[in-house]
């Protein structure tokens, strides 16, 4: 029996497999969620002298591990409000607010140069902005101003439509500038 064609095939063979092999991890096509192979299967007829020819089969196999995606890892969070956005003297026309970095603040509500009624608060972030709830008022002159212990406004920092300046927008209740960012005519005289 010859065996140089046989040694000759199996190179041949062994050769394919590494090309087979380089080309698949090299593929550019992204990782599926299932197993992955790549399979080259190469069939040739060794001549034998001594005997009818010989059918030589080599399959190569790579397998690559599954790529998942996983929906448990963590990701990065939205961040929290950054409360020390918030943190000192707001005001417009005929009202003032102290929101303290301890989560306390007082405030001072008006109404005309007669009617004036000052509280304490506290406040705290609320969604992508805060909320300010009244808790005692501390005094009063003049006719009463209708708000009450326990009411609460929401806001966040936005620009003023008005002239784009950054105030403390409190829908339904009123607007609120701070020195930090400038005066806005959104908040009054």
């Amino acid at each position: 029996m010859n065996i140089r064609p046989v040694i000759r095939t199996s190179m041949v063979v062994a050769a394919v497999a590494v090309l087979i092999a380089s080309v698949a991890a090299c593929d550019p096509v992204p990782p599926r969620a299932g197993p992955s192979s790549a399979v080259a299967s190469v069939t040739e007829t060794v001549p034998d002298t001594d005997m009818s020819p010989v059918t030589v089969t080599r399959t190569v196999s790579q397998t690559t591990a599954p790529q998942h995606n996983n929906p448990t890892a963590s990701q990065p969070t939205p961040s929290a409000t950054d409360l020390s956005r918030y943190y000192g003297q707001w005001d417009g026309h005929g009202r003032g607010m102290t929101l303290n970095p301890d989560g306390s603040a007082t405030v001072s509500l008006a109404s005309g140069a007669a009617n004036v009624e000052k509280w304490t608060a506290t406040w705290g972030a609320h969604g992508h902005g805060i909320v300010v709830t009244l808790q005692t008022m501390t005094s009063r002159t003049g006719e009463p101003l209708g708000q009450e212990p326990g009411e609460s406004w929401t806001g966040s920092l936005e620009p003023s439509p008005e002239d784009g300046v950054t105030i403390l927008h409190m829908p339904g209740f009123t607007d609120w500038c701070s020195t930090k960012y400038g005066r806005s005519v959104a908040c009054g005289a």
